[in-house]
């Protein structure tokens, strides 16, 4: 699926479920025949500054350039982020 696909409602409902943060991996920029990923990208960069408005982590929500095949990027792109988000723990809601 083409992450321009990928909603806004898509990634907050994620956090809503328990996600401790979101990992998005695109096309790199300018390979995709869909430009989904400028779109994700703007999404992006729109929803951490919705989540720091909330004093959630932007570093919560990240988008990877990886394209087909870059299997060794997208293993560093996982655990990488798997640490980062060990770091923050989950994610201290009011309700």
């Amino acid at each position: 699926m083409c992450t321009g696909r990928v909603g806004l409602e898509l990634v907050l409902q994620a956090f809503e479920y328990g996600a401790w943060g979101v990992l998005i991996c695109a096309c790199s920029l300018g390979e995709c025949k869909h430009d989904g990923n400028y779109k994700t990208l703007r999404r992006v960069l729109l929803l951490k500054m919705v989540l720091s408005q909330f004093n959630i982590e932007p570093e919560r929500v990240r988008i990877e350039w990886i394209d087909t095949g870059e299997i060794t990027k997208l293993c560093d792109a996982m655990n990488g982020f798997y640490d980062e988000m060990l770091k923050l723990g989950p994610i201290k809601l009011g309700r």
